[in-house]
């Protein structure tokens, strides 16, 4: 417990992977096979060099405030991708990959909860943030400019 009950803190984190969703992503369609070294057969095409994996580096940085029943937390993050994917259906409901180049999300990130009584806490969280392909400054697909979330847990 810090200074009168309460526990400020700062946080700093870095951390550098590789997005195994895209390796699931290209087994779609008839006759796939896994990225294992071999070719990927996708629905009349043939991919003769296995993509790389997406290559993320993401930076992120906030602090916590702690006091009895509740907890405050706040970070702001930036994430590169190095590889990204995209992709496109056509009328028949084939899907074909292609590379999209680099891309960066970069946002905020605001989360609380607070014991209210009876073993009761309320949680809110909320993130307002960009995705954007580096190349022509479009959004990613399916990716939100924000989200909000609210519970409560007993």
């Amino acid at each position: 417990m810090g200074m009168g009950g309460c526990d400020p803190a700062l946080e700093m984190a870095a951390g550098d992977g590789f997005d195994a969703a895209v390796q699931f992503a290209l087994e779609i369609g008839p006759g796939s096979r896994a990225l294992d070294g071999h070719p990927i057969d996708v629905k009349n095409a043939a991919v003769v060099a296995t993509p790389k994996p997406i290559r993320a580096v993401t930076y992120q940085s906030g602090t916590v405030y702690k006091h009895e029943r509740v907890t405050l937390d706040f970070d702001v993050f930036h994430t590169n991708f190095d590889n990204t994917y995209t992709s496109t259906a056509d009328a028949a409901g084939n899907i074909s990959l292609f590379s999209a180049g680099t891309s960066t999300s970069k946002g905020v990130e605001a989360e609380g909860t607070v014991g209210v009584g009876a073993g009761i806490f309320v949680y809110a969280n909320a993130t307002k943030g960009s995705s954007k392909f580096d190349a022509t400054g479009l959004w990613a697909q399916n990716t939100p400019s924000d989200t909000e979330t609210l519970g409560l847990t007993y």
